[in-house]
């Protein structure tokens, strides 16, 4: 759906802020893609609490940084945020059947409506 892509324009354009970037550490690659596409922010992988990872990092290098962008952070309902974006890949179409149902029978991990009322 173009999360880490977003994650990327976004740090790149607010980069004069100080940008923190935390992303889960399962061996996947967007921390990589992360790290290689935006050399000045700070990029966080782990496979710990990114929440609490964020709270360590904020704690131990305050007033550093301006931002903090979660990567795949939506569902995060824990975390504070001033902005949530929602991303929607539009190829697939909010009508079709895979698109309208929650997993494992669908593609959602949340109703639409509600997703869209935190957005």
């Amino acid at each position: 759906s173009g999360k880490t892509p977003m994650v990327a324009y976004l740090a790149k354009n607010l980069n004069s802020h100080g940008v923190v970037i935390v992303t889960k550490g399962y061996g996947q690659d967007e921390d990589k893609q992360l790290r290689s596409s935006c050399p000045g922010a700070t990029v966080i992988s782990s496979s710990r609490s990114r929440c609490k990872v964020a709270e360590d990092f904020i704690r131990k290098n305050p007033f550093q940084y301006g931002v903090l962008l979660m990567d795949d952070g939506l569902q995060h309902w824990a975390v504070h945020k001033d902005i949530n974006i929602l991303m929607i890949n539009c190829l697939d179409g909010m009508s079709q059947p895979h698109v309208q149902h929650l997993l494992p029978r669908g593609m959602l991990r949340e109703k639409w409506s509600d997703a869209l009322g935190r957005a």
